[in-house]
């Protein structure tokens, strides 16, 4: 797979979900598995408007290899209370490189990640900030893009 990524600017967002801590070496088996437990008891649906979810990568302890705290959230208003046991998260507005992914199987999201961790010319200049996948649920067909978070300048 090669993914063509644009560059985009985007205005901060609100998000409030779910986390879970990880790390490269584990993700494959942590992350399907929380998006499971998540989607099954229907755990963001308090929140509201479910047909985009965010994944959301931050906290990071380093580089791609390093661990890292991923959060499952929906867009919400800044001033809303969170509830017991979810997070808030302020993506800041900033530069992305973006691209979507050809579907929406935890393949196709695994093997976009390895092409930015491996292949993708601009991954130096990854902030380790924020990295988004925004899923997209409500159209004809779901559709999810990658957000690389990028250093100021790049």
């Amino acid at each position: 797979m090669s993914l063509e990524f644009c560059r985009k600017e985007e205005l901060a967002r609100t998000l409030i979900g779910l986390e879970i801590r990880s790390s490269h070496a584990t993700a494959w088996e942590d992350i399907p598995a929380f998006w499971e437990r998540v989607m099954a008891e229907n755990l963001l649906a308090e929140l509201g408007d479910v047909s985009t979810i965010y994944a959301v990568y931050t906290d990071y302890a380093g580089d791609w290899q390093a661990p890292y705290t991923m959060v499952l959230a929906v867009a919400c208003d800044a001033e809303r209370e969170v509830p017991e046991g979810m997070r808030r998260v302020q993506v800041p507005a900033q530069n992305w490189a973006s691209a979507t992914l050809p579907d929406v199987t935890p393949q196709a999201v695994w093997a976009g990640w390895t092409e930015v961790w491996e292949r993708w010319e601009d991954r130096d200049r990854r902030s380790y900030e924020v990295d988004l996948e925004i899923y997209r649920f409500g159209g004809e067909a779901p559709q999810v893009e990658l957000q690389i978070g990028l250093e100021e300048g790049a």
